[in-house]
């Protein structure tokens, strides 16, 4: 139809079109708002992950290094201090003195230095006899430090490295050095050595030294796993690999599209770095972000479909809807819908409120991945099952030590409820996880269901478990006295230890669970004949059954 040659469109199209614009708005703004926001906070959130556990790795090497720089730098000092002149120095028993004190202090304290293989004090053949020193040497089927035969100077060229190299290059370059790892023949061990030129005088008096075993520093970095491929490496200070997971010693790491590395300079020089994918860093955050458009999508079509119904309803409120929709998209979540009218409009103006306050909720949980349960403060059943895949990657990798799942099943709650109100059933429900936490108050404890907790027995709370089971039945029998109903607290529990043979929580779990209906089963039919006191239960624990309740 048309009306002075222009085409006449219905008021109430005109509408829904006004409508559905500005809520396609809406929801990509704050959808695009969502996405960038969630995007930029996870980014950063896995780089600050990444680089706590590059610090706290490399504060596990570091010591090692500085240890063996102060022990040496020690025995240096009192080496110089005692020489009063070169010509001192040249006397034979002067020198016996100085090596004798150093002998004594070193087989003393060396054992102190983690990863220490030897120590050596060794003087310039051009002053003494070409053995002249100590070598003090771990027996590695002893374990103990014990006195070598010091390796001859001058059966080797100044530049075999296996042999005499550290002698010689430190002495050559003029300062304390941290040498490449070598095979070092006269011990037959990988090391890296610390080597302290001695010079006074303008001298060289000689050399002390320090060797590190480098099979462990290399197990220990091969041990090192981020995320679930991620692994940690070495370089020396020329960028050329020294210990890695896949690429030989002297090759480069060369930096791959999809990989992200993170480096440190360790007090020897060497550089001590991790490599993760990218994929791996960023699952999470791609999954918040898949969730967050398909949550969009819902929001579009949920609003589209209001507008289409409100569009027939011509009424000056929709002026304030639309008002208070600019707004909204322009970024002001404050913003209330307060249109109150009896009508579609009024309804379509709840609706906004909601999904906005939805949105709001949306966006806060994603930020503060919220593990809380809301009525009794505890952690909820989506941190019961993060932690439960934490506790299956070690039982996967075989690091996981005793564990005990118990489940809890409160009784009567549902008659409770029915017979004395809600607020009394959650007082009674509030009750028991008190009981249950103040227990077993060494153990996370998760509500997974209405009435239904687990506990996860670790530590003091799994090896005392009898005790602590008698315990919450004595207090459970104390509180049947009570006059009120929901003031006397009774759970049926089950509990299960892992086996040998168990490959992950869930297997644990199903036997825990088995036996919590078994005795509640039980509870359920004493009740029927002679009251059950509880005390049937923890003699049934105590002869290893794995349940108990009152």
């Amino acid at each position: 139809m048309t009306e002075g040659g222009n085409v006449r469109i219905p008021i109430h199209k005109k509408i829904f079109g006004l409508s559905l614009s500005g809520l396609v708005l809406c929801t990509l703004s704050l959808g695009g708002l969502a996405l960038y926001f969630t995007s930029n906070i996870l980014q950063k959130r896995s780089q600050e992950f990444l680089e706590n556990r590059l610090d706290a790795e490399l504060h596990k090497l570091e010591p090692i290094f500085t240890n063996v720089e102060h022990y040496a730098n020690s025995i240096s000092a009192f080496i110089l201090s005692d020489i009063p002149s070169l010509e001192n120095f040249k006397q034979e028993s002067i020198r016996d003195e100085i090596t004798e004190k150093i002998n004594l202090y070193t087989t003393a304290s060396l054992s102190n230095i983690k990863n220490a293989t030897s120590v050596y004090l060794r003087y310039n053949p051009k002053f003494t006899l070409p053995t002249a020193g100590i070598l003090i040497t771990k027996n590695r089927e002893t374990g103990e430090f014990e006195n070598f035969s010091p390796t001859d100077l001058s059966k080797y060229d100044s530049d075999d490295m296996e042999h005499v190299g550290w002698y010689y290059l430190p002495t050559k370059i003029g300062k304390p050095t941290w040498l490449l790892p070598y095979q070092n023949k006269n011990i037959n061990a990988y090391v890296i050595s610390y080597v302290i030129p001695l010079i006074k005088f303008n001298e060289d008096i000689g050399v002390v030294g320090i060797d590190l075993d480098f099979d462990k520093i290399i197990q220990f970095v091969k041990r090192i796993k981020v995320y679930q491929s991620g692994y940690a490496f070495l370089e020396d200070e020329n960028g050329n690999i020294i210990v890695h997971p896949t690429l030989k010693s002297g090759t480069t790491l060369k930096t791959k599209k999809g990989f992200r590395i993170l480096r440190s300079t360790l007090p020897n020089g060497m550089a001590f770095g991790i490599q993760v994918p990218e994929a791996e860093i960023n699952a999470e955050r791609y999954k918040l972000l898949v969730e967050i458009i398909i949550f969009a999508i819902f929001l579009l079509i949920l609003f589209s479909f209001i507008s289409a119904m409100v569009a027939y309803s011509i009424t000056k409120p929709i002026l304030n809807l639309t008002e208070t929709a600019n707004k909204l998209i322009n970024g002001d979540m404050k913003v209330q819908f307060k249109v109150e009218t009896n009508d579609e409009i009024g309804d379509l103006s709840k609706s906004f409120q909601t999904a906005k306050d939805h949105m709001q909720e949306y966006l806060g949980q994603i930020q503060g991945l919220a593990y809380r349960d809301t009525l009794t403060g505890i952690r909820n059943r989506t941190a019961y099952e993060a932690y439960c895949k934490e506790i299956d990657a070690k039982i996967a990798n075989r690091q996981m030590g005793e564990l005990g799942i118990m489940v809890c099943n409160l009784n009567n709650l549902k008659s409770i409820n029915e017979n004395y109100g809600h607020d009394n059933g959650n007082a009674y429900l509030i009750s028991c996880c008190q009981l249950i936490c103040s227990t077993f108050s060494h153990s996370p404890v998760f509500r997974i269901g209405g009435d239904e907790f687990i506990v996860i027995l670790t530590g003091n709370d799994l090896h005392n478990r009898g005790d602590l089971i008698l315990q919450m039945n004595e207090k459970m029998n104390k509180s049947t006295i009570a006059e009120k109903t929901w003031e006397r607290l009774s759970i049926a529990c089950g509990y299960s230890l892992k086996d040998v043979s168990d490959t992950n929580v869930s297997m644990v779990q199903k036997r825990a669970d088995k036996e919590m209906y078994r005795i509640k089963k039980e509870m359920k039919e004493s009740r029927k004949g002679t009251p059950a006191n509880g005390m049937s239960a923890i003699n049934a624990l105590m002869q290893g059954t794995r349940k108990f309740g009152v």
